[in-house]
């Protein structure tokens, strides 16, 4: 491949990367990666989660093969880029709120539909305008049958360590907000088991 910039920060997934080209996003996937992407294709769940706004729009393309030098024929997924990215520890109290609303209905919305997702990292949501969007694709995976979340305790533990009560202690809070932000999201979290569960 050529004339590519690849992300760094996407160096730890084994499914996929993410390179920039030319102004646009592509995520290019090996193996593993296509392995998750055929089960969302098989099961429409790209642009269902995509129409119900979870889900940054994403289309598997080849247009940018020559281009890159793809000569492996790897799947390309091109994403909606982002205008300003944003950092968990940079949200106030209300998009922490809404970024974890967002990704427990999102999870709920894949158990739904026979899928789970394979983390928990607050870094997955982004903000278009006011609005909390998923963007890693391939950290949805199909549900096997009893399984646990396997990114239980990684959402706690971000999601925790971004909400606790100091990070506060400059914002002008309302009395419900003046409870501790981590036990509103240990209450989200098992409102969210106990909904699907039982």
């Amino acid at each position: 491949m050529k004339k590519i910039e690849p992300d760094f920060a996407s160096f730890r997934d084994s499914a996929g990367s993410i390179f920039y080209f030319e102004d646009n996003v592509l995520r290019v996937l090996d193996t593993e990666g296509d392995k998750r992407i055929d089960f969302l294709k098989k099961n429409d769940l790209i642009s269902k989660s995509v129409s119900r706004k979870f889900l940054i729009s994403s289309n598997i393309t080849d247009k940018y093969d020559t281009k890159i030098d793809n000569n492996e024929k790897k799947t390309v997924i091109e994403h909606k880029k982002i205008q300003y990215i944003s950092y968990p520890y940079e949200w106030c109290f209300e998009q922490l709120k809404d970024a974890t609303l967002h990704h427990l209905d999102f999870h709920l919305f894949l158990l739904d539909n026979g899928a789970t997702l394979i983390d928990g990292s607050a870094y997955n949501i982004q903000f278009e305008g006011t609005h909390p969007i998923f963007i890693d694709i391939l950290s949805i995976k199909e549900y096997s049958d009893g399984e646990y979340w396997i990114g239980y305790k990684q959402f706690l533990k971000i999601f925790r360590s971004i909400g606790q009560e100091d990070y506060f202690t400059n914002h002008t809070l309302t009395t419900n907000q003046k409870r501790k932000p981590s036990s509103i999201i240990i209450y989200l979290t098992l409102a969210f088991f106990f909904n699907y569960f039982f």
